[in-house]
């Protein structure tokens, strides 16, 4: 069975329980794992693939797909940047913070992967706890994106071993894809750079 993602909240009328790689929805929901015990359907669950084209459809060359919008804007303002954050981009950088702390490094270890304390960690991770529901505003310095930054590029660095990375691990600790993240540090980059170009 393909690797799966969040679970599909739509309704599958046509599918093929033949499917080589378990039953397969067709229609809008194309690409969805139907979930079959004792004859029934017991639920749904989306494919990487049908995951990153419903929550992100851009083409690849306008920063998609990467299984949530990632695109954001800062404008500069007396050496901070001002930007909104989707509930899902905070939910992403606080998961990415909480991660990394939840390691158990010690300061030192984090200074050198973050550039930050614990302290100053738990500050910034408060600031963009949420309801997991709205969008909020918000003004940061460069410092704090760079933690930011920092933690959604080092996440990943925290799921490779003798095997290589490992996909489902990541997946299974964050609730994200790591093309999520990279997405998300890109998109910060750039969005900076705009903002700041002359």
């Amino acid at each position: 069975m393909p690797s799966t993602g969040p679970r599909w909240r739509g309704k599958a009328n046509d599918i093929d329980p033949t499917h080589h790689q378990g039953p397969v929805a067709f229609g809008e929901a194309k690409g969805v794992v139907v979930i079959i015990k004792d004859g029934y359907i017991r639920g749904y669950r989306m494919t990487k693939e049908k995951s990153l084209s419903k929550y992100d459809p851009l083409p690849s060359s306008q920063g998609g797909p990467t299984g949530l919008r990632m695109q954001i804007k800062v404008t500069a303002v007396k050496g901070s940047f001002h930007t909104r954050f989707t509930s899902a981009q905070t939910d992403l950088m606080l998961e990415a913070l909480r991660t990394l702390q939840g390691w158990g490094y010690s300061d030192e270890a984090l200074a050198v992967q973050l550039n930050a304390g614990q302290e100053e960690i738990d500050l910034l991770a408060e600031r963009l706890r949420g309801d997991h529901e709205t969008a909020r505003d918000f003004t940061l310095t460069a410092r704090e994106l760079h933690v930011i930054h920092s933690a959604l590029t080092a996440v990943a660095t925290t799921f490779i071993s003798g095997g290589g990375f490992s996909e489902e691990g990541f997946y299974n600790k964050t609730s994200f894809f790591r093309e999520n993240l990279d997405a998300m540090a890109s998109s910060i980059v750039r969005a900076v750079d705009e903002a700041t170009a002359p």
